[in-house]
């Protein structure tokens, strides 16, 4: 399967895996993060019940555990965010210099179709929403670890209660897919509605002596003005959209966690739970909170990410007009030295040039840009005479001597 073919999601991680040091480090310290972060509400538990409670154990080594517990997640969680931030920038980084590489490779026809707006917004923000999008990675795949251990502990602790907590999973499911499908298209439109703001500005900018020479200061005010009125629409469009399913996303776990502290409360009332086995649920209610909220984040920029990657990919995937031949070979770095020996630029130094040129094999091409129109009579094959920037004939010695332009123009007659 070629690029092409992959879709964008798996494109990336192939990006991702250029680097799989980090990303080993980072997930190892994803993991260790969620393992101290599932362990300290068990601690918690213990002391409560055991040492506060029933007075029969000891405080201290409770204690020195949740202090190395407390130390690990921190270890982890800097470990997570350095190498996570190290492979995001190191992505983007690639996806820039791909582009520019590409680019050097386009021919002239296909780079002149494409507008610089759009180039410059997929080498900065589209990339930097790809950026974005790889730094919540890690963080996520640590809170999803933490998630299904802090459910296992839940259900091992009491499984009614554990099962309450389950009921907010359909409707996050729900509202998590509606978001998908309204938010991608929204941030695909304003990407592209950046990039034609950016090509305006770029222009003006770029052309202002002539704007200026013929007075048409007003008319791109207003050109420029337009674009970002429409820009502006396509972004409101996309902040509604994201601010109608966020709050939901986030308000979910906050439903579900009034439920478990009224039914735990009602629990541990009843002596059906120990007063150490609530605080350990509101603890792993509380901590699962957070994971949710960022899942919401996620989704979000997860679409906005999506269009760029899919923005980045499409100029990858623009094929040259002119490509080389199967069997071309890659000259690669070339060294040397160019040596001028008997160089001139006299008028009289014309024929030594002719006899050095006649000296090439015929089968190399040559291009010869010449004003004395003796010298290209004498060498050149197939001659294009052109006047003021414009092509006036173009063939053999012949067609172009008998030209009656190139004769009143060139040859004097």
């Amino acid at each position: 399967m070629n690029a092409r073919e992959q879709g964008w999601l798996r494109r990336l991680i192939g990006y991702v895996l250029r680097r799989r040091r980090d990303v080993a480090i980072s997930f190892a310290a994803a993991i260790l993060g969620a393992a101290c972060q599932a362990g300290a509400p068990l601690l918690e538990r213990q002391i409560v019940d055991g040492v506060i409670i029933e007075r029969s154990e000891s405080l201290l080594p409770w204690l020195i555990a949740l202090i190395v517990v407390a130390a690990g997640a921190f270890l982890a969680a800097h470990l997570r965010r350095y190498r996570g931030g190290k492979v995001a920038l190191g992505v983007q980084y690639d996806l820039r210099n791909e582009m520019q590489a590409h680019l050097q490779q386009m021919d002239f026809a296909s780079l002149d179709k494409m507008p610089t707006g759009q180039l410059v917004a997929r080498a900065s923000s589209d990339t930097t929403l790809v950026q974005g999008l790889l730094m919540f990675i890690p963080m996520m795949s640590g809170n999803l670890l933490l998630t299904v251990l802090s459910l296992g502990v839940m259900l091992w602790l009491s499984p009614p209660l554990a099962l309450v907590s389950l009921i907010i999973a359909p409707a996050l499911f729900v509202v998590s897919y509606r978001m998908r499908t309204k938010i991608f298209p929204a941030t695909w439109d304003a990407q592209q509605k950046e990039g034609e703001v950016i090509q305006l500005v770029d222009e003006a900018v770029n052309g202002v002596r002539v704007v200026k020479a013929f007075g048409q200061e007003r008319r791109e005010l207003e050109r420029v003005t337009e674009s970002s009125e429409e820009l502006y629409g396509s972004q409101m469009r996309a902040v509604r959209l994201t601010s109608r399913y966020q709050p939901l996303l986030q308000a979910i776990p906050a439903f579900g966690q009034v439920a478990i502290l009224a039914f735990g409360g009602w629990l541990a009332l009843h002596g059906e739970i120990s007063l150490g086995t609530f605080l350990a649920f509101t603890t792993y209610v509380g901590q699962l909170v957070s994971p949710t909220r960022q899942l919401a984040g996620l989704l979000a920029i997860g679409q906005q990410a999506r269009a760029g990657v899919e923005r980045i990919f499409q100029l990858l995937d623009l094929a040259p007009a002119i490509a080389d031949a199967p069997d071309a070979v890659e000259l690669g770095t070339l060294a040397g030295d160019i040596d001028f020996v008997d160089v001139g630029f006299g008028y009289d130094e014309r024929r030594d040039v002719l006899r050095l040129l006649n000296a090439i094999p015929r089968d190399v091409t040559i291009v010869m840009i010449e004003h004395d129109m003796d010298v290209a009579l004498d060498f050149a094959e197939r001659i294009t005479v052109m006047h003021f920037g414009k092509v006036i004939v173009e063939g053999s010695r012949t067609d172009v001597v008998a030209d009656p332009r190139v004769a009143e123009i060139y040859l004097g007659a």
